[in-house]
């Protein structure tokens, strides 16, 4: 499925249409009043940039293309990289985030997708034992990002669980019922997130005393070659 959508060198399969429009630089007439706003929102938006800290990793021995010429998807591959990197730093498995745009709906926003699954997990405890052949943790790897996108494309055809687990609970609010299963299920931390979606800084202590860090923010660029 995924696999036709590429051409051997990686790139995408079709026709270039027509050449966008030259962009037009806009200027604008600003009320006083507007631009006391403006002022006022640069320092709401100066404190936020202030709390967070970036850390920024160039990798350039290989990009998107190499990737589609395996037959994988930059996404996918990347998700799990994120998986096998937080399993190898925190020894466990998180709840993880990751945004889908629900562009085929009017005015549809964006879903989320659970990049963590067992061909997720089975592909992360693969990678590191010694007793498992590369060829047979390749197979981990893309079985792991073939179901990967296979969420992706559920949640972008609304079929996330999510969603609409929120509306459920929206009504369960308007209604005055209280349910066990939402408070459980909406109360869990993403730990993980791989989308732009702010998160507040926070920390947590484990049962072992240790002090964690309670989000951890990605922001992706897959360039080519």
């Amino acid at each position: 499925m995924f696999m036709d959508r590429y051409t051997e060198d990686g790139n995408t399969v079709g026709e270039l249409g027509e050449t966008p429009p030259v962009p037009i630089r806009l200027k604008w007439d600003l009320h006083p009043e507007c631009l006391d706003l403006v002022r006022s929102s640069t320092l709401i938006a100066s404190d936020i940039i202030a709390e967070v800290d970036l850390q920024v990793l160039y990798h350039s021995d290989y990009g998107k293309n190499f990737i589609k010429q395996c037959k994988i998807s930059p996404d996918a591959f990347v998700q799990m990289v994120l998986q096998l990197t937080y399993y190898r730093d925190a020894g466990c498995f998180t709840l993880t985030y990751e945004a889908a745009i629900m562009r085929l709906f009017r005015e549809g926003r964006t879903g989320t997708v659970r990049p963590v699954t067992r061909e997720s997990c089975d592909f992360v405890l693969s990678v590191d034992n010694p007793d498992i052949p590369a060829k047979e943790k390749l197979a981990f790897l893309q079985r792991s990002c073939r179901k990967h996108q296979e969420s992706c494309i559920n949640v972008m055809c609304g079929k996330g669980v999510d969603r609409h687990i929120f509306c459920l609970y929206v009504l369960s609010k308007h209604l005055d019922v209280k349910s066990p299963f939402l408070e459980e299920v909406l109360g869990e931390p993403w730990k993980l997130s791989t989308s732009q979606k702010k998160q507040k800084r926070g920390r947590q202590k484990q049962s072992d005393g240790k002090v964690t860090s309670l989000f951890v923010g990605t922001r992706l660029v897959i360039s080519g070659f």
